[in-house]
């Protein structure tokens, strides 16, 4: 049987959507959008002030599991970097 955690997690190199993202992080959905304003988390699909909240799964999980060099190397491009496939690896165990 699947756990509830488990069904939120997507593939690798997906985004997901703002509540999905609240449940993979343990935290509200207001949580995640402060983390967007001032972490730069997740980005906006769309334009205008309502366009929903997108997030990356290995930026979310680099951030949310405290892999600070995973993230880095993700928002300088380098996806290729050790900490990055160490962290595609783990985040692939959940899916």
């Amino acid at each position: 049987m699947m756990t509830e955690a488990r069904k939120t997690i997507a593939p690798v190199g997906e985004s997901i959507g703002l509540k999905a993202a609240s449940e993979f992080a343990k935290v509200d959905e207001r949580t995640m959008r402060r983390w967007h304003k001032t972490h730069g988390l997740g980005f906006k699909r769309g334009t205008g002030h309502n366009a929903p909240l997108q997030f990356p799964m290995l930026e979310l999980a680099a951030f949310t599991w405290g892999q600070q060099e995973a993230l880095e190397q993700l928002r300088n491009g380098n996806h290729e970097h050790e900490s990055v496939a160490q962290l595609r690896t783990l985040l692939a165990l959940f899916s």
